[in-house]
């Protein structure tokens, strides 16, 4: 192929036997001109070189360098080094070897990873400068800066070297250009179309350059070979590549490309161990979760099973003691020689015996109603101040023996609200004789109803009821409205009671979607009294 000298020279470098002759008529003699292209040859010439810059001075000594370079890369590959340290280490020593000016490393990013086949279509991929060795300076570029330094990538498309390289792969190409003029005519071969050289090769300075790609071979014929990039070296003045360093060059490309499919292997295998620890830990948290879960769910059904062992013995205990003073009734109500007053006063015991067996069973299938939502809700507009000054008068009554008072503090307006009107009613009355059973003789129960607006919520009606007498523990509040849970006061004074009131109020309270709390405080710090006081809210509907 003869190459007009104004154009430029592109050759792809395949190999030769030495019997060849060289391609020096290629080769202009001295002096040279500037404006002259130097054609690049693989063949071994064994006739004298013309005066071009010689990349080893003699053959001993080279080799020696040759073989100190590939002891190290392989050394440092052995080793897992970063790949930028391999990098170092290629160019600096090619650099040295050969007497460059300029050496530098380009990658491939692909844009279908899984299209690389460059004998059918070309595809699309971003080549990025990953280092460069120019004027014994060294510089690196990390992966994250490549992508945003557009003075370092350019597309592959866009540069006719990369596409004959990559067409020629893995064969290295040599280049040298006709002038150090910016705009650049190129000599295609295999009919390939004009198109500009990337900017980064910087041919206008730059005399020679051989490009050596980056290869890896594939395993198998379904898959691709793939290019990773390419080496770059580049030299000021022309000059002749000769076979025994081509070689050299082509074996320290083969370490570089190893290098790089070591370090990607690694960072694969990387990924899928942090990806497979990753997914080892959520599965240990996951089984850490459910083992709490199933752990709370077994505290659970423990403390339900004690629940409903206490809920049993309770119920024994409620429906045995009525039935055994019935039962004595009965037999003393047999005997014959009953008096008539005698007859009468355990007849009365039979009936209240018989009464408080028969509310017990009824709060339990209303606590069962309750608490499986069995029961409809009937709301309708109840007035509560009227409701309150009727069962005020009733309670006033019943608590006469006590000497108890009934203090009720109502607002001027009115405290009408949507509500059912039975729930409403049992919640009062059962909290009122609550308050009474636990009220020291001769003091105040006060009973306080008001309005309070709720800029985030609906208006609401507060109910408090608060009475003297003795202490609920903090530890006990929690549990006051348990079912047949009753207090340390209602036990060392042995009244009387099922303990299922304040249950029946919470299942009330629940039902008209209202709010229930109690304290207990002392009535100053040198008294023995507490004020016990309960909260009620209900939602103004």
């Amino acid at each position: 192929m003869n190459i007009p000298p104004q154009e430029l020279a592109m050759h792809s470098l395949s190999g030769c036997s030495e019997s060849r002759e060289p391609l020096l008529e290629r080769v202009p003699t001295p002096p040279y001109r500037e404006d002259e292209a130097f054609a690049a040859s693989r063949c071994y010439s064994r006739k004298p070189l013309p005066r071009c810059i010689s990349p080893v001075q003699t053959a001993m000594p080279a080799w020696i360098g040759y073989q100190k370079l590939v002891s190290q890369l392989t050394m440092a590959i052995r080793a897992n080094q970063e790949v930028n340290r391999i990098f170092q280490l290629a160019l600096e020593g090619l650099a040295q070897s050969f007497l460059l000016d300029r050496a530098m490393i380009i990658l491939f990013k692909y844009s279908d990873p899984l299209n690389k086949d460059f004998t059918k279509q070309m595809p699309q991929f971003r080549a990025s400068l990953a280092c460069e060795w120019q004027e014994q300076q060294w510089m690196a570029i990390e992966d994250g800066d490549r992508e945003i330094a557009g003075d370092y990538t350019f597309w592959g498309s866009d540069c006719s070297l990369c596409q004959l390289a990559l067409r020629e792969a893995p064969k290295p190409v040599a280049i040298a250009p006709v002038n150090r003029l910016n705009q650049i005519s190129l000599y295609p071969l295999n009919n390939l179309p004009q198109s500009p050289i990337a900017a980064i090769f910087k041919t206008q300075d730059f005399s020679t350059s051989l490009c050596l790609p980056l290869y890896a071979p594939s395993n198998t014929a379904a898959t691709q070979n793939t290019t990773l990039g390419f080496i770059i070296l580049q030299n000021r003045q022309p000059r002749l590549w000769q076979s025994a360093e081509l070689e050299f060059a082509e074996l320290i490309s083969a370490q570089v490309s190893s290098a790089i499919m070591q370090s990607q292997t690694l960072r694969q295998v990387q990924a899928l161990v942090d990806e497979r620890t990753a997914q080892l830990q959520r599965s240990l948290e996951v089984q850490a979760k459910l083992y709490e879960q199933t752990r709370r769910q077994i505290d659970q059904l423990r403390h339900l099973n004690q629940l409903k062992d206490e809920f049993v013995n309770s119920v024994q205990h409620e429906l045995k003691t009525p039935l055994t003073k019935m039962k004595v009734a009965i037999s003393i109500l047999r005997e014959a020689d009953s008096s008539p007053e005698r007859r009468e006063r355990y007849l009365d015991i039979l009936e209240q015996e018989c009464n408080q067996e028969i509310n017990l069973i009824l709060d339990l299938l209303k606590l069962q109603k309750l608490e499986s939502k069995q029961t409809q809700l009937h709301r309708q507009p109840v007035d509560l101040k009227l409701l309150i000054k009727q069962l005020a008068a009733e309670f006033e009554e019943r608590w006469h023996h006590k000497g108890l008072n009934l203090q009720v503090n109502f607002p001027k307006r009115s405290l009408k609200l949507q509500s059912d009107l039975e729930s409403l009613t049992y919640i009062i009355q059962e909290l009122l004789a609550n308050a009474g059973k636990y009220s020291h003789r001769n003091t105040t129960v006060v009973l306080s109803a008001s309005h309070q607006i709720d800029p985030q919520q609906a208006d609401q009606i507060v109910l408090t009821l608060s009475n003297l007498g003795s202490e609920i523990a903090p530890a006990e509040q929690p549990y006051i409205f348990d079912k047949f849970r009753r207090g340390k006061a209602a036990i060392e004074q042995a009244l009387p009671g099922t303990g299922l009131g304040l249950a029946l109020v919470k299942c009330h309270i629940q039902h008209l979607e209202a709010t229930i709390a109690v304290s207990s405080q002392p009535l100053d710090p040198c008294s023995n009294i507490w004020q016990t006081c309960f909260t009620t809210i209900f939602p103004q509907l």
